[in-house]
């Protein structure tokens, strides 16, 4: 069984810890859907964790202090009077090395870590354990960065740091471009390294131009799923996708 972890908001930050959450209390359940009272510091689109087994949630509407919460997993065993927390950040993702080749389910947890295995690597059950936390992308895997840009160079948001290959065939594997946070302001690179790295480790750092302290560089980014991505230019397509009919 894998060891939940402590999440973290977009910015880095960790999520409230459980005795700084404030608390609510389940007051109605309808499958999936779940209603809290006592709610009032809550925002729209918060996650909240809900019931004693922390099953995760959003909040999708408020009415005083009263909280609907579409709950992403299932509520059986959820009673009126259980508890609910609100984390105090939005539901995001983790944006890095290892998203493209992992298997997830509908809130990023890595379906081959929450598997439970026999000795023969078979699952022992064939459902997803409830109240399970774990980070999307795998944190101890080193991948091998290749900076692109010289020590004082000036990048901005969206920048491109370096890249690492990803792939079980480093010849056959696909180009991962490392990027300057999209919540960065403009700054010039500091100590950035080539190297092998888990995607946690910092890899350098950006002095922003305004004077404010350093910002760390990792290989991944936290981002919320409901706050669109910035773009420079949008690309219109100029090929149509040709498939071919299935056969009868």
């Amino acid at each position: 069984m894998p060891t939940p972890s402590q999440p973290s908001a977009p910015s880095g930050r960790p999520l409230r810890p459980l005795g700084e959450a404030p608390v609510g209390t389940i007051i109605r359940v309808s499958g999936p859907v779940v209603e809290a009272r006592g709610m009032s510091s809550a925002l729209l689109y918060h996650v909240a964790w809900v019931g004693q087994e922390r099953l995760i949630g959003e909040i999708i509407r408020l009415s005083g202090d009263i909280a609907t919460i579409q709950v992403y997993e299932d509520t059986s065993g959820l009673r009126v009077g259980d508890p609910v927390w609100d984390t105090g950040a939005p539901l995001w993702v983790e944006l890095g090395p290892g998203l493209l080749g992992g298997i997830f389910d509908g809130v990023q947890r890595p379906l081959p870590a929450l598997a439970q295995l026999d000795e023969a690597g078979h699952p022992t059950v064939p459902f997803v354990p409830r109240g399970i936390t774990l980070p999307g992308l795998d944190r101890q895997r080193l991948w091998l960065f290749r900076p692109w840009v010289e020590e004082g160079q000036p990048v901005g948001p969206g920048s491109i740091l370096g890249a690492v290959t990803e792939g079980s065939d480093p010849q056959r594997g696909f180009e991962h471009r490392i990027l300057v946070p999209a919540d960065y302001p403009p700054g010039r690179v500091r100590g950035l390294a080539a190297g092998p790295y888990t995607v946690r480790q910092t890899i350098g750092y950006l002095q922003p131009d305004d004077g404010r302290e350093p910002l760390p560089l990792r290989l991944f980014q936290r981002w919320p799923v409901r706050r669109p991505r910035p773009f420079r230019q949008r690309l219109d397509p100029t090929v149509p996708l040709v498939t071919g009919a299935a056969g009868h």
